[in-house]
């Protein structure tokens, strides 16, 4: 993109949703060269660049936005169809990309190491480390206790399906998961609707999608303004 903007006399902006710690140097080397603006997907990432060496002047912060699923009266009808579930036991839900950063490895070995097996463990989505979280889970003898279930369109449901969800990430620039730290059961379930209620007002008023639209564009419209006009 770098020689297109510059023979149109476009400002170009760049961003980074997150590196591993090896990575920012040298895609702060490549991002002085290039970008006129670098939006970083959260205060954390936004540390970790200036800290590499770009400019906190090049640096905008716009976080990621959460698109809240919308509660249909009939949801619990709606809940997917996993056959093979145990009667007992929490289900754990993992919902992200197979690749080395999600680190599924580490939660099957935790999940192998639990003290009572109890439960199953639900880990939706694919990619290239796959075959080898597959060989793990059955070098593990975890059997039964877990089902891959490849991508799916309905995490939504699943999530409503499980008990816990898991994020393993050897790193994330700005997690789009909750993780709840108690059975929801009993006196949980009130501390469940609060924790909900909480969390859609900080989606509506932090993370919604038309609040990162309008600083995407207030900042295009700064840098055409003040450079390129």
């Amino acid at each position: 993109a770098y020689p297109v903007a510059r023979a149109r006399r476009a400002p170009l902006v760049t961003t980074v949703h997150g590196l591993g710690a090896q990575d920012y140097p040298r895609a702060v080397r490549v991002l002085r060269r290039c970008s006129d603006q670098v939006v970083a997907v959260s205060g954390a990432v936004a540390e970790d660049l200036e800290r590499a060496g770009l400019p906190k002047a090049r640096i905008r912060v716009v976080e990621n936005s959460v698109s809240a699923p919308a509660v249909r009266p009939d949801d619990a009808a709606h809940l997917p169809d996993l056959p093979h579930l145990p009667a007992s036991g929490p289900i754990v839900l993992c919902a992200a990309r197979m690749t080395a950063q999600k680190r599924q490895d580490l939660l099957l070995r935790g999940w192998a190491a639990r003290e009572h097996r109890t439960g199953h463990l639900l880990l939706a989505g694919d990619g290239p480390e796959r075959p080898r979280h597959e060989a793990l889970a059955r070098e593990l003898g975890l059997g039964a206790d877990v089902t891959f279930l490849g991508d799916r369109d309905d995490v939504g449901a699943l999530l409503r399906r499980a008990d816990l969800l898991a994020l393993p990430s050897d790193w994330e620039g700005l997690p789009i998961g909750v993780a709840l730290d108690r059975e929801l059961a009993g006196t949980a379930r009130e501390e469940q609707r609060q924790r909900t209620a909480r969390g859609r007002a900080l989606v509506d008023t932090r993370f919604s999608p038309d609040r990162m639209v309008e600083a995407y564009l207030a900042l295009d419209e700064a840098l055409v303004t003040s450079t390129y006009r």
